[in-house]
């Protein structure tokens, strides 16, 4: 009896759907990436102030981030899942004295290491 060539087809279609939606889980192990991270640079020259909690329910904390400079955020993800709240941040976009406060969830990546270079970067 011969295959149809969908029903051949089926194994690597269901092998590309899983590395689309856990792609560090499907090439290694889940404890390889243990952190997720993002890096915020501020490539204005002056400080930028902004809040930042992890998930709806936590606090709001402040910092500030020197002309030029960069700092990271990070989750360690509980063993065996690769799940993380979102961070949110918010901050006044306006380089002026009236304010526009913005506020977004970002995007972050799984990593080896807590490091600004290796995080998503905005």
């Amino acid at each position: 009896m011969k295959a149809s060539a969908s029903l051949l087809m089926l194994p690597l279609a269901m092998a590309c759907l899983l590395a689309v939606v856990h792609p560090a889980d499907a090439i290694v192990g889940q404890n390889e990436y243990p952190y997720a991270v993002v890096c915020l640079k501020n490539f204005t020259d002056v400080p930028v102030y902004y809040s930042f909690r992890w998930g709806n329910s936590a606090e709001w904390d402040t910092r500030a981030i020197d002309p030029g400079g960069s700092h990271w955020h990070s989750y360690t993800y509980e063993s065996g899942s690769r799940v993380s709240p979102d961070l949110y941040v918010k901050f006044n976009s306006s380089l002026t004295s009236g304010s526009n406060v913005k506020e977004y969830a970002l995007d972050r990546y799984a990593v080896k290491e807590q490091v600004c270079e290796l995080g998503k970067g905005y």
